[in-house]
């Protein structure tokens, strides 16, 4: 059985960070109002960008590491949520973003 998967297509010159740049400038919004959310290897650079970050709690530990890394090196740590579990909440998909939210104070 193979195992099921998202692929995500996008032009040679294009990324996600570039993506999320594009709509921050388009949409003049302020870096300090932008939360990137992800789990995966295809979301490391992302995460690790300028903006705040929540890493779900099911994300593989690779990807955690790698994205602390990178917050660490830029100084940027205050900017990283790494979701948990808490509050009624288990930290997995949609439940860790939640989580990150309410840390960053975007939602009670």
């Amino acid at each position: 059985m193979v195992g099921l998967g998202l692929l995500d297509i996008l032009p040679n010159s294009v990324s996600k960070v570039s993506a999320l740049e594009f709509l921050v400038k388009t949409l003049q919004v302020d870096n300090s109002k932008v939360v990137y959310t992800g789990d995966s290897g295809n979301d490391i650079l992302p995460l690790s960008g300028h903006w705040k970050s929540i890493i779900v709690k099911n994300a593989p530990e690779k990807v955690k590491a790698e994205v602390l890394v990178h917050k660490t090196k830029a100084d940027s740590l205050e900017n990283l949520y790494i979701a948990k579990g808490m509050n009624g909440l288990n930290g997995n998909y949609s439940s860790g973003i939640i989580e990150g939210l309410k840390h960053f104070g975007f939602i009670e």
